[in-house]
């Protein structure tokens, strides 16, 4: 912990990278709280080695997403929620490796689907079945 005294001796340029250090901002980015590695990113929390990211929370790895919550590997989403690996999908929650969708919910392997929920490379499954390919694929 840094002393009052330590804080005083400081140079202009210490005193910087001593506050980037404690608040975690990163280069370029704007208003965002305990990020890592991030570049160009606006509004962000907590997020690690985004892009271009806007309003996003406790993402990592993603670029141009904007609203996400939890995701991972993402890129151009908005609105997600713990998706991974997702490339262009508004408003989905939980799905992996999908691109382009559109509200859907549980998808894995998905492209082009609006309003779905428990498909995997576009065949919808029973919640059950979904769950259980799910985890013995992890």
């Amino acid at each position: 912990m840094i002393t009052k005294e330590e804080i005083l001796a400081l140079d202009e340029s210490s005193f910087k990278r001593i506050i980037r250090e404690f608040l975690k901002i990163d280069k370029s980015c704007y208003h965002c709280l305990s990020c890592n590695n991030c570049t160009d990113c606006q509004f962000c929390n907590n997020c690690t080695d985004c892009q271009f990211c806007n309003n996003c929370t406790d993402c990592l790895i993603c670029k141009n997403c904007y609203d996400c919550l939890t995701c991972t590997d993402c890129t151009d989403c908005t609105n997600c929620l713990t998706c991974k690996n997702c490339y262009y999908c508004l408003t989905c929650t939980d799905c992996t490796d999908c691109h382009d969708c559109t509200d859907c919910t549980d998808c894995y392997g998905c492209k082009n689907l609006k309003n779905k929920k428990y498909y995997i490379l576009n065949i919808e499954f029973k919640e059950e079945e979904y769950f259980d390919f799910i985890e013995k694929t992890k």
